[in-house]
């Protein structure tokens, strides 16, 4: 007995669900703003006119990313002139250091090479 019971309130249910389908798409073909032509017509001119931004602005987005590019190398090109002239001139540091600390390495041999000579120190 339970079993019919559970049986009807789902058959019930079922219909009242179908009804309210029914009825809800009644009511939106009543309240429809327009008719069917105009309503593809108007959403095929909303889609042409999205697909037309959408080209521009990937357009857009392909220049802006060109010049991005553009700039990056430009920047990199100058950072590694840069990079290049630190270099050339830190070498330079180095090879007058070298060179400085020859010569002084160099004034304190004789030196020392003619105190001992002497009898300096």
């Amino acid at each position: 007995m339970a079993a019919g019971r559970n049986g009807r309130k789902i058959a019930l249910s079922l219909s009242f669900m179908i009804l309210g389908g029914l009825f809800g798409a009644g009511l939106a073909l009543f309240y429809a703003p327009a008719s069917g032509d105009r309503t593809r017509n108007h959403l095929r001119l909303k889609r042409e006119r999205a697909r037309r931004r959408a080209g521009v602005m990937s357009e857009d987005i392909k220049e802006t990313m060109d010049r991005c590019i553009a700039e990056i190398r430009e920047m990199t090109a100058q950072l590694m002139e840069s990079v290049s002239a630190f270099k050339r001139e830190t070498k330079a540091g180095l090879l007058q250091a070298i060179a400085e600390g020859k010569n002084v390495m160099s004034e304190e041999q004789k030196r020392f090479g003619r105190g001992q000579q002497t009898g300096e120190l």
